[in-house]
């Protein structure tokens, strides 16, 4: 299995670092890690047909090994360590969209983001849902014909625990996002939230490995689940066999 490092705004080194766009990074490993996915994404585009699939998103999305789920999918993952949604000076997903997903003319994405910028506690639920809209509606006017699957922010557990009141309040907001966009556009709503919580609402402890990032258990659950939206002709078959802790 490997194992993203975990580099959470809460646990970066001190150090601010600013680029040319005025887009704060809380760190130079935060930097140049955010830079150095952007070129291989550059790199990568040249020779990327149009029509494929894109998963974007922050850690979680970047520890997603899509080819070994998703067998045969011209699957491409364009998820970045401590990724944002990219309000204000924070690097983000609305920053990078060029780049990540609209040079490729997708024919589906699917996001995920958010949990940073619950962590970082600077902004409201609302305002973070505000700046999650204007992802989603910039996303689908550029890209009116794409077919956008929103997840919602997982639930969290441990040291992370205390987020869950405004991830579950953010994810409700969230769902009336993509409900009031579903019947002009292609635009879903996938609940793994519900999927992955235990009996108290915590991130259940078998798909995660420090509370927030997902163990190869959870990354199975994950693929399991929406196998049939990455390609209606299969499903992933390396099913995730419920434990005996998993049912109690």
């Amino acid at each position: 299995m490997i194992l993203i490092k975990v580099v959470l705004f809460s646990l970066l080194l001190p150090g601010i670092v600013e680029d040319d766009f005025g887009n704060v990074f809380l760190c130079q490993e935060q930097y140049d890690l955010y830079y150095q996915r952007i070129e291989q994404f550059t790199e990568q585009n040249c020779s990327i047909p149009p029509g494929g699939i894109v998963f974007i998103g922050n850690s979680i999305t970047q520890g997603f090994l899509l080819q070994k789920y998703f067998p045969g999918a011209r699957v491409y993952n364009r998820g970045i360590v401590a990724d944002k949604i990219g309000m204000g000076d924070d690097g983000g997903v609305l920053k990078r969209l060029d780049v990540s997903c609209f040079q490729l003319k997708p024919s589906r994405i699917f996001l995920m983001i958010g949990i940073n910028d619950v962590a970082d506690g600077r902004r409201s639920v609302s305002r973070i849902a505000s700046g999650y809209q204007l992802l989603i509606d910039t996303i689908l006017d550029s890209l009116p014909w794409v077919e956008l699957y929103v997840h919602s922010i997982l639930p969290t557990r441990d040291n992370y625990s205390n987020l869950n009141p405004r991830i579950d309040s953010l994810n409700e907001l969230l769902q009336q996002i993509i409900d009031d966009r579903s019947m002009e556009y292609y635009v879903r709503y996938i609940d793994l939230h519900m999927l992955f919580k235990d009996q108290y609402g915590n991130l259940h402890e078998e798909f995660t490995w420090d509370g927030i990032h997902l163990t190869e258990r959870g990354y199975t659950l994950w693929a399991d689940f929406i196998s049939t939206l990455v390609n209606p002709d299969y499903m992933y078959h390396q099913r995730w066999i419920l434990s005996d802790s998993l049912n109690n």
